[in-house]
């Protein structure tokens, strides 16, 4: 894939996005995620840019590893969570690999266009090697796309829009809420909680 300027982005930036993203305390909206998980259980990253919530689920107790296809930022994260972090390409990677019961995707499919998103959301469902399973997906809310000064480039939902594209006969949608951003009050994001309910083994 031809890359754009939303991935050139996390990799020439991807200090000054490590530094304005590290410091955030991420338990507002991880909190009741990792209250449903079973204890310790093994957690995948997916997009862990900074490290700063692999961080905080490993102080929670869970298993922790992290996928990301900065090179930059993952090495970043790396060395401030103390994580495993694997660097590919969310949208072709194999993640039948990994062997995980819950997934973290927090904006890390918030740049791509519906039927990518999509795909990419079951290719990494993969992941989940035995059920039941939970993935936690931050999307921003709205309508249409949004293109920041930085020139990267956000699709925005609504929940019936999501709750459509995400759910089958193997995912279910078991909460929805609303979280504002901590770096643009006016910028609201969906925090979805989904059901992985198929055995892959």
């Amino acid at each position: 894939m031809t890359e754009d300027r939303t991935e050139t982005f996390y990799r020439v930036h991807s200090r000054e996005y490590f530094e304005s993203t590290r410091r955030i305390d991420p338990a507002s909206f991880l909190a009741p995620f990792a209250r449903i998980l079973p204890k310790g259980c093994r957690i995948l990253d997916v997009g862990c840019g900074s490290g700063r919530d692999m961080k905080w689920l490993m102080e929670k107790g869970f298993e922790v590893c992290g996928f990301e296809r900065s090179q930059e930022l993952a090495g970043l994260a790396r060395r401030h969570s103390g994580c495993e972090v694997v660097v590919g390409d969310l949208e072709v990677f194999d993640f039948s690999v990994f062997d995980v019961r819950a997934i973290l995707l927090v904006g890390s499919l918030a740049h791509l266009p519906p039927g990518r998103l999509q795909s990419a959301f079951r290719r990494i469902q993969k992941a989940i090697r035995r059920t039941p399973g939970h993935i936690f997906l931050s999307l921003k809310k709205g309508g249409g796309r949004q293109i920041d000064r930085r020139g990267r480039i956000f699709y925005l939902w609504e929940e019936p829009g999501i709750r459509e594209l995400l759910e089958d006969e193997a995912t279910k949608l078991l909460s929805c809420g609303t979280n504002r951003s901590d770096f643009n009050p006016q910028d609201q994001w969906l925090s979805l909680i989904v059901q992985r309910e198929t055995d892959q083994v």
